[in-house]
């Protein structure tokens, strides 16, 4: 069993990690601690990515270099050459991303690893500016992306009412429950489009009451996205034994 399955990355340095944490512990401890790991596993949904790339991306941000990566967006396939000073590396909502200065944006920006084909070493070396921090750059997020900050009110169901209350709690929110075991739910977000990728997968069962720019995103998705909202959405919450292709 590994206890870092899910999360790729380079499996000699998850072992030596391991072993030498391991190793530290007092005798007892570290029967208790061995037992342990040989007995869980967390197995995290992930995107694939290609282990040269990520091996390079992390070799940048150790040492501080610029780095061109080939790029292509979730949108638009088309390969770009773009110019980045990558300050870390940040695993969300089963990828990695790096978060990098963008020479071409003119702006710290997420890019997603497993999008990336390529990466091109320069001569050229950075500094993290004064107290950056990966925590604040995902600050507000939903999933990952910030934008214009929303306040958000949707109303769920009974049937989907315990998924929505296990969910990791964001920042702030409200739930109220109702005595026909439905919920309202209050929120203050900054990205209105993954919070529309994690309402289509509730169906009918998800009715916004604010603001309307979240409504229109739901009724103006593609259908291709649905479904893939939705099979996500399965694989993630099936029961054992149960189908995970959605309807």
């Amino acid at each position: 069993a590994e206890i870092f399955n899910g999360a790729e990355g380079d499996e000699d340095v998850h072992r030596s990690a391991r072993e030498k944490l391991v190793s530290c512990l007092p005798p007892g401890l570290r029967t208790y601690a061995e037992e342990m790991l040989a007995r869980t596993s967390v197995a995290l949904p992930s995107s694939g990515v290609n282990p040269e790339v990520f091996a390079e991306v992390r070799q940048a941000v150790a040492e501080r270099r610029r780095i061109a990566i080939i790029y292509s967006g979730r949108r638009v396939e088309q390969l770009r050459r773009l110019e980045v000073d990558p300050y870390g590396v940040a695993f969300r909502k089963h990828a990695w991303y790096v978060v990098a200065w963008s020479v071409s944006h003119r702006a710290v920006r997420k890019f997603r690893v497993s999008r990336i084909a390529a990466v091109e070493r320069t001569p050229l070396h950075f500094t993290v500016p004064k107290g950056f921090s990966l925590e604040e750059v995902f600050e507000g997020a939903w999933y990952v992306f910030g934008g214009e900050p929303h306040e958000v009110g949707i109303r769920f169901g009974a049937a989907v009412a315990r998924l929505v209350r296990e969910r990791k709690p964001h920042p702030g929110q409200l739930i109220q429950t109702f005595s026909d075991g439905s919920l309202f739910y209050r929120a203050h977000v900054s990205n209105l489009d993954e919070v529309a990728w994690w309402l289509v997968q509730y169906g009918g069962d998800a009715a916004v009451v604010f603001p309307p720019e979240l409504r229109e995103k739901l009724r103006n998705m593609s259908p291709e996205d649905r479904r893939e909202a939705v099979r996500k959405w399965m694989e993630e919450n099936a029961e054992p034994g149960a189908p995970k292709n959605p309807r």
